[in-house]
């Protein structure tokens, strides 16, 4: 972008263009606001190395090995004892546990997870350790569904719950994770081995019979599981397992020990993403973990024998192992152990519920599992230093770079360093230049250094609402702008082709700036330059340039006219850009009703901004096709936002139906309201047209009470025929909510001719299908409703919300 000065600025504002070089370090991008924000990452210092590390990690291994639990969607949670290994209990409910399911007192639980679907994973182990996997489908086999391996045909038929037993040798399964994505994935920890559960649980439905000679692209039905190997999976060498975990987000993080040939190193995670194994990534002070599981983005947690807290790591999908171990985060996440601490140094629970959850126990002893939730306590470093990705070129030699313009949000105590350097060997600035500070907020430095102020405005460049979402606060959140300078010389212009830019963010450790973007400001416009006499200017530059000293009195003047000539770009850049004030895009919200009575439209819709600005901006175009059928669907998808929810069907389009159903031949000759050249103008009522009968019914109610179904006389016809030449209908899906069906219903009557009548008719998504088909235009495309459990007062029966049986480890939840 160039301003009414003709100056253009580089901007710094995206990820991608700093170099955040440990890139689990101490910087980061926060995405939670509307455009992401350059900030210090809350950390600490951890060290937990201890003398004997062997020792320890032995001693982890074996809380590894403790019996597992699991938690559902619903808070309800699957446990083992001690005392019977082979049991998996149930609760949450009430207080005292159930049975969930019994094995062999041969065998015992190492492992189990529950899936979304419904499906908990139990990998069993007997007296010779010999693996057995579990599948319990505990939707039901007789209500929702069977739960079979492939060619298990027994199971499906017998039972919920499908099993099988590993064969006799070296790699046996002990650690099992569900998948996102469906299924599950199994480790043997020992010999690094993955497998993967893949398909769903064969579901209890009628399987249409088709003759054998009848061509069908796949099997009936889901897939039913399958387990397979995963050889690709493979685990860095000499690292040794400990633990695995997963994530609602798709990935799965395997717990690793360093080789015994690295004692010092600490622990260490990989991350497995589809069919992508990353490279370890150490855990900075965290020498022996026994537990893992993921907290939210990227970010891990792992117990530590007798810690009373659970430790957090940002761990990114990596190529390559960084140089540095990451830093534990500076959020913290205590554990309470319950009653006695009875449940100290357990293992958390599998699974992908959210918040991640640890067992405890309640008041009277009761096993119970807590969620893991962050303790607000502000750890932020002291100062972070970052640099531009990329030395910045404006092109052209012996720029003076102009101005700094830093959109940033900057709490009380918090302060940005800007450090800049200029070259016309970019070389040189590869190799540790000379670096001038310019600080904002409350940033420390010399009293006469350049500070830069806060300006009141949203943005700089006209019109434009910033990238900030905070309001602008007089000196904490907004614009600050400086003046580029080389503090410490007599002529202090920065000049240079080339730019290096670095910042420094400082917080004193209680909280932290957030930077929205950076924009450098060049060549400069110097009031000096273009409009005092010569005699003003410098004539010893080449001299005085690497002079250090008090500036001398042309740069002063140079520098003091600068101070009006920012003030007076601003308003001069708003006067250019004024007819951006008549743009629906870029005016503000305020005039918006303004604008829209250039065009007569009426500001008393209930229209968000959004649909304001859209609406306005088409609206002579939308004149063009008043009323027309593409002007109202288009003006439709304009107040709504809706697109794919509605069809406009003009009857008279469904003469050749009816003349089906009423027995009356209607050829093209004899309808002049259908030009178009086809054979036979009479149609089917049927699967051809509308989809099953529940759907033909649907359809007719639209139309019963008009089609004369029993007069034989011509002119009834004939006139029923004339009805449906000028009458509109207005199919919305029955998903669209009353607001938003009330605003169509006020939209088409305001845009229609005066002579055509309409009515506005929820519909079902077959019935839409049908009818664009019928009309040739693109079939609904909107994804299919999410399933939901019905909810009592919310919930419409046969209206997407379904009553059926709660996927609950805890079975007493049932209603």
């Amino acid at each position: 972008m160039i301003d009414v000065n003709r100056q253009k600025f580089w901007m710094l504002s995206e990820p991608g263009q700093f170099d955040l070089q440990d890139p689990a370090g101490s910087v980061v991008w926060c995405r939670k606001k509307a455009h992401p924000v350059l900030r210090m990452k809350r950390t600490r210092t951890l060290e937990l190395m201890p003398q004997n590390i062997v020792q320890t990690r032995i001693q982890a291994k074996l809380l590894s090995n403790q019996p597992p639990s699991t938690v559902d969607a619903y808070g309800t949670w699957a446990y083992v004892v001690d005392e019977m290994p082979h049991e998996i209990l149930g609760g949450g409910v009430f207080p005292d546990p159930v049975e969930i399911i019994t094995f062999a007192e041969t065998e015992r639980v190492v492992d189990m997870s529950m899936n979304p679907e419904g499906v908990l994973y139990v990998i069993s182990r007997d007296e010779t350790d010999i693996s057995t996997v579990y599948m319990v489908n505990l939707k039901g086999a007789k209500d929702d569904g069977k739960n079979a391996f492939l060619d298990d045909e027994q199971t499906a038929e017998d039972t919920n719950v499908a099993s099988v037993r590993f064969p006799q040798g070296d790699n046996q399964p002990d650690r099992i994770v569900a998948l996102a994505s469906g299924g599950a994935l199994l480790l043997d920890r020992e010999h690094n081995t993955f497998w993967q559960i893949v398909g769903k649980p064969i579901r209890e439905q009628p399987l249409a019979m088709y003759p054998p000679e009848t061509p069908r692209p796949c099997a009936d039905g889901p897939m039913p599981q399958e387990l397979i190997d995963r050889p690709d999976l493979i685990v860095p060498e000499g690292f040794e397992v400990v633990d695995m975990a997963s994530s609602p987000e798709g990935e799965t993080a395997v717990l690793l020990f360093p080789p015994e040939a690295e004692p010092d190193n600490p622990a260490a995670i990989v991350l497995i993403a589809g069919e992508t194994v990353s490279a370890p990534v150490y855990l900075g002070g965290v020498p022996a973990p026994f537990s893992i599981g993921w907290v939210r983005e990227d970010e891990w947690t792992v117990l530590c024998e007798d810690q009373k807290e659970a430790f957090g790591f940002t761990v990114p999908f990596l190529s390559q192992t960084p140089d540095e171990p990451v830093r534990v985060s500076g959020i913290r996440y205590p554990l309470n152990w319950g009653k006695n601490n009875s449940q100290k140094n357990a293992r958390l629970c599998n699974g992908l519920s959210q918040p991640v959850c640890y067992p405890s126990t309640d008041k009277q002893g009761h096993f119970m599992t807590r969620p893991l939730y962050p303790l607000s306590f502000p750890s932020y470093p002291a100062e972070v230093t970052v640099s531009a990705a990329h030395i910045i070129d404006s092109g052209e030699p012996h720029t003076v770079w102009h101005r700094l313009l830093l959109e940033a949000h900057l709490p009380k105590g918090t302060g940005v360093i800007i450090h800049v350097s200029a070259s016309e060997n970019r070389e040189e600035l590869e190799n540790d230049p000379e670096k001038f500070d310019h600080y904002f907020g409350a940033a420390t430095g010399p009293s006469d250094a350049p500070r830069g102020t806060w300006i009141s405005d949203t943005s700089e460049v006209p019109f434009f609402p910033g990238l900030l979402t905070d309001t602008p606060k007089d000196g904490t959140a907004g614009v600050f702008g400086v003046l580029i300078q080389r503090y410490g010389y007599e002529i202090r212009s920065l000049k240079g082709r080339y730019l290096k830019v670095d910042m420094t963010l400082t917080g004193g450790g209680q909280a932290t700036p957030e930077i929205a973007a950076l924009r450098i400001y060049y060549p400069r416009f110097s009031y000096l330059d273009r409009y005092l006499p010569e005699l003003y200017r410098e004539t010893e530059i080449r001299q005085r340039a690497q002079t250090t000293g008090q500036a001398g009195g042309s740069d002063f003047l140079q520098r003091f006219l600068c101070l009006f000539e920012g003030m007076l770009t601003d308003m001069e850049n708003r006067v250019a850009a004024s007819h951006m004030l008549t743009n629906p895009v870029c005016a503000p919200a305020q005039v918006l009703g303004w604008l829209g009575q250039w065009v007569a439209l009426s500001d008393d819709d209930g229209l968000s901004e959004e649909r304001k600005r859209l609406l306005i901006g088409e609206a002579t175009a939308l004149y063009r096709k008043r009323g027309t059928i593409k002007g109202l669907a288009r003006t439709l998808e304009l107040v709504t936002g809706l697109e794919g929810e509605f069809v406009l069907l003009e009857d008279f389009r469904l003469r050749r139906t009816f003349a089906t159903i009423l027995g009356r031949d209607f050829s093209i000759e004899n309808d002049p309201l259908l030009m178009a050249e086809i054979p036979n103008a009479n149609s089917y009522l049927g699967d051809t047209l509308i989809l099953g009968q529940e759907e033909k019914k649907e359809f007719l109610a639209l139309y019963g009470v008009d089609i004369p179904w029993d007069n034989g006389d011509p002119d009834v016809v004939d006139n029923f025929y004339a009805r449906l030449g000028n009458r509109l209908t207005v199919l919305v899906h029955k998903q669209v909510n009353k607001e938003t069906f009330g605003l169509i219903h006020r939209v088409v009557a305001g845009e229609i001719p005066a002579h055509i009548e309409f009515r506005v008719v929820p519909a079902t998504k077959p019935l839409i299908i049908s009818i664009y088909s019928l009309l040739g235009v693109d079939t609904y495309t909107r994804n299919e409703p999410r399933r939901r459990t019905a909810r009592v007062g919310e919930s419409y029966l046969g209206r997407y919300d379904f009553i059926r049986k709660l996927a609950v480890l805890d079975e007493r939840l049932e209603p």
